[in-house]
């Protein structure tokens, strides 16, 4: 009788221990995901079709393919024009890009450089669509341009039209 209690407290505290839920009480599992490979001092090459690559150069990448993601650390990145000219260029703590879109997550110490409208951005962090050239962020930014040097949070920059806003501003000063 001992012996069967003991051995039903073990397959009852072996069942209790492998169930995950959410509160609807359904049984989940997360999927744990596994990269494809690791690259160290790196460089990737993210190219949209008729547009100029963007140069992604870190000190490790990690691809994840079934994700369409590759993660970056202490990286940072180039586009030139044409005429081999650098166009943008930035840096970042960490990144995450959408391998299928393009798009880029920067995390920590954001900063990106537009040479068209001289324009440098600084953030905590900030998300960047490469097809539209449009760069967001939640938290505070500061921009210098030739129009002036603003700070404030809720940013959205369309680096195409040189179209910046903020939803909240904290400081601005307008250079004519």
């Amino acid at each position: 009788m001992r012996r069967l209690s003991l051995v039903l407290a073990i397959v009852l505290l072996a069942l209790t221990a492998c169930t995950f839920s959410d509160d609807d009480g359904e049984a989940r599992a997360e999927r744990i995901a596994h990269p494809d490979i690791v690259l160290e001092n790196a460089e990737y090459v993210l190219s949209q079709s008729g547009e100029e690559p963007i140069v992604l150069h870190g000190e490790r990448i990690v691809f994840y393919s079934a994700d369409s993601r590759a993660e970056l650390e202490s990286f940072s990145f180039t586009q030139e024009n044409s005429d081999g000219e650098v166009v943008l260029e930035g840096s970042a703590d960490r990144g995450v890009v959408n391998t299928s879109s393009k798009d880029i997550e920067l995390i920590g110490n954001v900063l990106m450089r537009n040479m068209r409208d001289d324009m440098v951005l600084e953030a905590d962090e900030a998300y960047f669509r490469s097809e539209s050239e449009e760069i967001t962020s939640e938290g505070r930014v500061m921009v210098e341009s030739r129009q002036g040097s603003f700070a404030g949070s809720g940013f959205f920059g369309d680096m195409r039209n040189e179209r910046y806003t903020f939803r909240t501003m904290e400081a601005g000063d307008l250079t004519f």
